[in-house]
């Protein structure tokens, strides 16, 4: 009777145990994506409600035979509710992104299944990692100089393609604090070669006079870059759209 007794206490555990790890995990997914599913069509072309899973996440995030061990590995430590990734996935979203803006595909969308996949891990990992990234001076300094490089026009092909040159090999042009200061100076004296100018960059000033090059962090700053840069994207698409 003890034995049986024993055996269902365990049971109890380990339903416990699963049910917890399935909250966090459908927490995590209503923040990042607002939902823990999503439409889609089959084969028939049927729409079908798809609901979102953690492999599939993972899958869509780790692309290549060189993760499968990265992705079993955190399966299994997820029942231990071990989250850490071994690997630095902000630089796989990264270099993935430059690859895209060098080889023309740099578009809104490919830019947003990669970031809510990568928010969902690292909020997994840690509930409170938007949050201190949003803190992080070098993270604003970093949407600022996407600001900084936005403000231009469309038919400006020299601007345009300066810009592209700079975000496909971001990180390459920015080691510490003096290659942004470099890098700003060149797009202000661009912009008035092109008779345009801006408005304002005071908080661009605050951030570089809170700055220094001891505390940069290079990683945090291009994630700022890139999220404020797509961000003016979709805001661009979402004009043309409202305007038709």
């Amino acid at each position: 009777m003890r034995g049986y007794l024993n055996v269902l206490t365990l049971n109890s555990v380990r339903y416990t145990l699963i049910l917890s790890i399935k909250n966090k995990i459908n927490k995590v997914l209503k923040e990042v994506f607002g939902d823990i599913s999503y439409k889609d069509k089959n084969k028939e072309g049927q729409e079908i409600e798809i609901e979102r899973n953690i492999l599939d996440i993972l899958k869509e995030f780790f692309k290549g035979d060189k993760y499968n061990k990265i992705i079993l590995n955190y399966l299994k430590n997820m029942f231990f509710q071990i989250y850490k990734l071994p690997v630095n996935i902000e630089n796989i979203l990264i270099d993935r992104t430059t690859f895209n803006i060098r080889n023309n595909e740099n578009t809104f969308k490919k830019f947003d299944i990669d970031l809510k996949n990568f928010k969902f891990l690292k909020i997994m990992e840690n509930e409170n990692y938007m949050e201190k990234l949003e803190e992080c001076l070098s993270y604003k300094l970093g949407k600022e100089v996407a600001k900084i490089d936005e403000t231009r026009k469309t038919d400006r092909a020299n601007l345009e393609k300066f810009v592209k040159t700079f975000s496909g090999s971001i990180t390459r042009k920015i080691k510490t604090l003096d290659n942004v200061k470099e890098h700003v100076n060149e797009i202000f004296q661009r912009l008035n070669q092109n008779e345009l100018y801006i408005k304002d960059c005071s908080d661009f000033k605050n951030i570089i006079e809170q700055e220094n090059i001891n505390n940069f962090n290079k990683t945090n700053f291009i994630l700022g870059y890139f999220i404020q840069k797509y961000s003016y994207n979709q805001n661009d698409k979402n004009n043309d759209k409202s305007s038709k």
